[in-house]
């Protein structure tokens, strides 16, 4: 079993793969230990994008993976969910006001630190993307050239959900490789456990299907 098919394992059984080869399975009384511990460090409520920053928890795809959903295991560990319904007007109003105030597109890390806005999970759960979101919202999406800069899961999902909107499709590894302003292929892999198919999931991407290896022919 190759090393993107035992990473896949991992996240379905709601394990992570830790260093030394060793594995831990997470109940879901542990994951609910670890969101109020987190919580009661922040004194609120901690997003997704804290959980998975945090690598003396368990990641986020393990918390889908046990509740189905990160708003699921939030309100499973009693922690306060915001309920305020934001239409897609609102949403975009916010985005541009944020943009016009840092003078770029507001980074995802960005979005969350403002308590005054939605959080970033409600961009994603109104359009789909945060792509989507910034596209309707007439902004343009951060494209950085990786060129010794500190690089997060979140600039790397956000690459890859760019990418699929210009291209109209989930990117292939030969259009990673051909975009000199995105993340190397090797980037991805050591921030997704080897697995560009795993980054692609984390990116809300339908993975691409691997080809079929030719026959020879006797």
């Amino acid at each position: 079993m190759g090393i993107k098919i035992l990473r896949s394992a991992f996240c379905l059984a709601g394990m992570n793969n830790s260093e030394g080869g060793k594995t831990m399975k997470y109940t879901k009384e542990h994951l609910i230990i670890q969101l109020k511990r987190k919580a009661e460090e922040l004194g609120r409520t901690p997003t997704f994008w804290e959980v998975e920053a945090d690598k003396t928890m368990a990641s986020s795809m393990t918390f889908h993976a046990r509740f189905g959903s990160y708003r699921s295991a939030c309100e499973a560990a009693g922690l306060k969910i915001d309920q305020t319904k934001y239409s897609k007007e609102k949403l975009i109003s916010q985005l541009q006001h944020k943009a016009k105030e840092l003078g770029r597109t507001p980074s995802l890390t960005e979005i969350d630190r403002d308590k005054t806005i939605a959080s970033s999970a409600t961009f994603f759960n109104t359009f789909g993307s945060y792509a989507d979101a910034c596209e309707e919202s007439g902004l343009k999406m951060n494209k950085p050239l990786f060129t010794g800069c500190s690089i997060t899961r979140e600039i790397l999902i956000a690459q890859l959900q760019c990418k699929a909107k210009e291209l109209g499709r989930t990117p292939k590894l030969s259009d990673i490789k051909q975009d000199p302003s995105m993340a190397s292929i090797a980037v991805f892999q050591r921030a997704f456990y080897g697995s560009f198919t795993d980054a692609c999931i984390a990116a809300g991407l339908k993975p691409n299907k691997p080809r079929r290896a030719a026959k020879i022919k006797k």
